[in-house]
């Protein structure tokens, strides 16, 4: 909500609608080096791909997994959907 404020206070100060654009330019130039250069991807991918994998076992020990830990549910569900079961939707046959 700063950008869109500076960039109106530019533009009130200066009476031109184009003289916001230098600072809006800085402003997703210096995002996109932070985003580029500052966050690892692989570490992002692996914790998403964990939050899954824990989401869809919280899911399924809400129904039938009584007793057991997020950790042990986690990876009974690795282990289903390297064995073939639980499968997703499509890999379903058709009836």
């Amino acid at each position: 909500m700063i950008g869109p404020n500076v960039i109106q206070a530019i533009i009130n100060r200066s009476g031109n609608n184009w003289d916001g654009f230098p600072f809006l330019f800085a402003l997703c130039t210096s995002a996109s080096l932070t985003i580029w250069f500052g966050v690892d991807v692989s570490k992002g991918r692996r914790a998403a791909a964990q939050w899954a994998v824990e989401r869809r076992g919280a899911a399924v020990c809400s129904s039938n997994c009584e007793g057991m830990d997020g950790a042990s549910v986690a990876s009974s569900r690795k282990s289903q959907l390297n064995d073939g079961c639980g499968g997703s939707v499509l890999s379903s046959p058709i009836p």
